[in-house]
């Protein structure tokens, strides 16, 4: 049971103070509609109407909005054009608990095994406000290894939600990003400004696999895509086109490549599933050489994630490729039915002409062998940076493409003959 007393004070407050006791009694359903009691409030100074009334309740029974700043007359019929001394006014006061509930619809999110410097898929929940009052100011926290979703603009409870209304619903996506291998363990939490608090367990694992290489997607100083065509087509091969992009495996290490990623943009909604065959290519004077050091064809997307993030997609191969100490070109063969369904491969680049793009071992290389492109003459590989085969028109300074590489490093421990080392 709970008391409530409304308090009405006209502007001229000194002389008259009118009060009303309202009762409500609560019950366990805080989601059903709140009863709303009506208190009359009568003016009996014939001498002096009372004007610009003032309206107040206890915190637990809210008024209607309307009912706070009330003129003479009731707020529910048309006002008068002066005050009429003795008129009964109405006003409404809604009998309300006035308290969020905020409530994860899971109650943990496991994100499974993830090669270390790699992040997993996005994985969402719902927050939802179950209670019988507004949710303010809400206040997100995760542990580091489980990043909130980082596109420009979007926040952990995605919508720009400042309040979250009684039976509203806002997402909160987070993803999988471990620095090291083992098991990791988070927690979600949220509250808000009425104190109102809800968690969730997070769960992963760092695999004994890691990023070996990477360029990724700089959300900070590039906001948006940009990429290159890189399809093969079963129906017009003259649109045949393919990008590269180079690393170095360094001096006294191997590397076992079980998978690779790649940003890969897709222009229509539902992006088929393409055949993948992936090439490391020897270097040939700054361009892919003829022969693969290694292939992986077939190989399996085992993570395909758009629009979300980097648009990623990961590649696992059926077996591994060990790669010695060398300069290598990756190639990723992406073959679908018809130009309708072209893929491009991520690019990195500076949104101003003028500022210097940072410095890998090359630029990409990109080549259309047949020349049945909107850009024509890069019949064989031909570097993007400074532009070529009409690419200029693009006014943009690619650097790299967007990819990286997972597997095992192992160090090669020096040979020495006679004191000096041995090269290997």
């Amino acid at each position: 049971m709970y008391d409530c007393t409304i308090r009405h004070e006209s502007a001229l407050a000194v002389r008259s103070v009118t009060s009303v006791t309202l009762r409500a009694l609560v019950g366990l359903a805080l989601i059903a509609p709140l009863p709303i009691a009506t208190a009359a409030v009568v003016d009996d100074n014939d001498s002096a109407p009372a004007t610009a009334l003032h309206v107040e309740s206890d915190p637990t029974f809210a008024l209607l909005p309307q009912t706070r700043e009330v003129s003479p007359l009731a707020h529910a019929r048309p006002l008068l054009a002066s005050p009429v001394a003795g008129t009964k006014s109405s006003v409404q006061v809604q009998a309300s608990l006035g308290q969020p509930v905020l409530t994860f619809d899971a109650t943990d999110l496991d994100f499974g095994t993830v090669a270390v410097g790699d992040s997993s898929g996005w994985k969402v929940t719902m927050l939802t406000n179950t209670g019988s009052g507004d949710a303010t100011a809400l206040q997100f926290t995760t542990d580091p290894a489980f990043p909130f979703l980082s596109l420009p603009g979007w926040d952990p409870c995605y919508g720009g939600w400042t309040v979250l209304e009684p039976g509203g619903t806002c997402m909160t996506a987070l993803k999988f990003a471990p620095s090291s291998s083992g098991q990791a363990n988070g927690t979600l939490s949220v509250s808000s400004a009425e104190g109102a608090r809800a968690s969730l367990d997070l769960t992963g694992a760092g695999s004994e696999e890691s990023v070996l290489y990477g360029q990724f997607h700089d959300w900070t100083i590039q906001p948006i895509f940009g990429g290159l065509l890189n399809s093969h087509f079963l129906s017009t091969p003259t649109h045949d086109s393919e990008l590269a992009d180079d690393f170095e495996v360094e001096a006294g290490r191997d590397w076992m490549v079980s998978a690779v990623g790649a940003e890969v943009m897709y222009m229509r909604l539902h992006p088929p599933q393409p055949l993948a065959d992936i090439y490391f290519m020897p270097d040939a004077d700054g361009v892919p050489g003829d022969t693969p050091v290694c292939a992986a064809p077939d190989s399996q997307i085992t993570l395909w994630e758009t629009p979300y993030d980097e648009s990623r997609a990961v590649f696992q191969f059926s077996s591994p490729c060990t790669l010695a100490p060398g300069h290598y070109w990756l190639r990723i063969i992406l073959t679908v039915a018809e130009r309708a369904d072209s893929f491009y491969w991520g690019l990195q680049f500076v949104e101003n002409p003028d500022d210097a793009p940072p410095v890998h071992l090359h630029p990409p290389v990109w080549r259309n062998p047949e020349g049945g492109t909107d850009y024509p003459g890069c019949f064989e590989w031909t570097p993007v940076v400074p532009a070529n085969c009409s690419l200029e028109e693009v006014n943009r300074t690619f650097y790299g493409s967007v990819f990286w590489i997972i597997g095992q490093e192992t160090v090669i421990d020096p040979v020495f003959a006679n004191g000096f080392e041995v090269p290997q």
